[in-house]
């Protein structure tokens, strides 16, 4: 069985002033990891 994330992000993007700081960022922590 797989475990369910405690958060899941996927295809992050932000942007400041106009100018992209973070492009497609993908993130999974499963509970136990922090």
């Amino acid at each position: 069985m797989s475990q369910v994330p405690l958060l899941e992000i996927r295809d992050l993007h932000v942007e400041v002033d106009g100018k992209e700081i973070l492009k497609g960022v993908n993130l999974t922590v499963n509970r136990g990891e922090i």
